[in-house]
């Protein structure tokens, strides 16, 4: 067998109005060709909101949705991630006796040539959070326990979360926790600094989105101060003197451009609208935007 994998396809071209014919073809391709290449498979990565973009659209072309499969991190993924970066990193033998008091030496199992692989659930996972930081972001449980704080204000508005994300806080956390001197407490790291760390992450993010979509900025330039949740009204005011020669074509081609925006970044994750159409915007992109929340907790400094 001969697996042939195509990724990367959004920057065929400089316009996404270029890149949909190419992509449109090497699905038709492959769906003509499929049953014929016994031992020939295709994998095709592709953005979801491509994936389900009308240009996308030929004839047969809906025999591909029993073929795709959405690809989502969930809770359990992300810990691992966290884990297996710690556990075959240069301090690995040190994280094993970290851990040992709490997470069974079964549960991580040493597979040649990938090391340690943790074997965890959720229970392992709460536990490992509670040695890292403590069982709350505070003296009690108001603040929010540790284990869904990071899920929680890292999720988009469809409960996805970047894996990159989810690494990278717990970098920048320990990054400003040895910065400020080790807790007083026998954890790593203090709730104050990863609430800090929050902001410096969702910048990351939005910068991240800007390389799938430039126009991100724009938007955001015209969000920064604001503060959520807005009205639809109010939002559709801040985006309607934007350069929509800018936007992607399917935003630009049909009537009332603001409010397809606005529905394009709530499928995108980014946006967030209530059934009183007011509008939310997750911490994960609240923070690189510049919004404020109303009624929310000043952040610490980075």
């Amino acid at each position: 067998f001969l697996a042939i994998t195509y990724d990367d396809l959004d920057i065929l071209a400089t316009r996404m109005a270029d890149v949909y014919p190419l992509i449109r073809e090497l699905l038709a391709f492959w769906l003509r060709n499929s049953r014929r290449w016994t031992s020939l498979r295709c994998k095709i990565f592709l953005r979801t909101d491509i994936f389900h973009a009308e240009e996308l659209a030929f004839t047969d072309s809906s025999k591909l949705r029993p073929l795709s499969v959405t690809l989502r991190w969930n809770a359990d993924n992300l810990y691992r991630l966290v884990l297996k970066r710690l556990l075959n990193g240069e301090e690995g033998p040190e994280w094993k006796k970290f851990l040992a008091p709490k997470i069974k030496k079964t549960r991580l199992k040493e597979r040649k040539p990938w090391g340690t692989i943790p074997d965890t659930e959720e229970s392992d996972h709460r536990a490992f959070m509670g040695l890292i930081v403590g069982e709350w972001m505070g003296s009690d449980r108001r603040r929010g326990e540790t284990y869904r704080w990071f899920l929680n204000h890292l999720q988009d508005s469809r409960g996805d979360i970047a894996p990159r994300s989810f690494l990278k806080l717990f970098e920048s956390s320990a990054r400003l926790q040895l910065e400020k001197g080790l807790p007083s407490t026998t954890h790593l790291l203090a709730p104050e600094q990863i609430a800090g760390a929050l902001t410096e992450v969702s910048q990351d993010r939005i910068n991240e989105l800007k390389e799938e979509y430039a126009w991100i900025g724009e938007i955001g330039r015209r969000l920064k101060d604001q503060t959520v949740p807005m009205e639809r009204a109010e939002f559709r005011k801040l985006i309607r003197g934007l350069n929509w020669e800018k936007l992607p074509e399917l935003l630009r081609d049909k009537s009332d451009p603001p409010d397809r925006l606005i529905d394009y970044l709530v499928s995108l994750g980014i946006l967030r609208e209530t059934a009183d159409r007011r509008i939310h915007v997750p911490d994960i992109y609240l923070f690189g935007f510049g919004l404020k929340r109303k009624g929310g907790i000043r952040r610490p400094r980075v």
